[in-house]
């Protein structure tokens, strides 16, 4: 099955203000980068964060085929 490749710079939430994730040892990026393997999409962070009133977010270059970036961003914000 093949697919249109999609190629975005999109921003995740890596330190909540609420601290809870840290607190716990848990390493969001970590975390955030085996999903996007396990789901067949390329991840590339940038350097440039950004604190929205949420917490800290970091930016990143995702690529792969459409349905796997989207069932890999669903799987991201199922986390919120």
């Amino acid at each position: 099955m093949s697919g249109n490749v999609v190629d975005l710079d999109v921003w995740f939430l890596v330190q909540p203000d609420s601290g809870e994730l840290v607190e716990y040892g848990f390493d969001v990026c970590n975390e955030i980068e085996c999903l996007a393997i396990d789901n067949g999409v390329l991840l590339e962070w940038y350097s440039e964060t950004r604190d929205t009133g949420f917490g800290l977010e970091r930016l990143a270059r995702i690529k792969g085929l459409e349905e796997d970036v989207d069932r890999f961003l669903m799987f991201v914000n199922s986390w919120v």
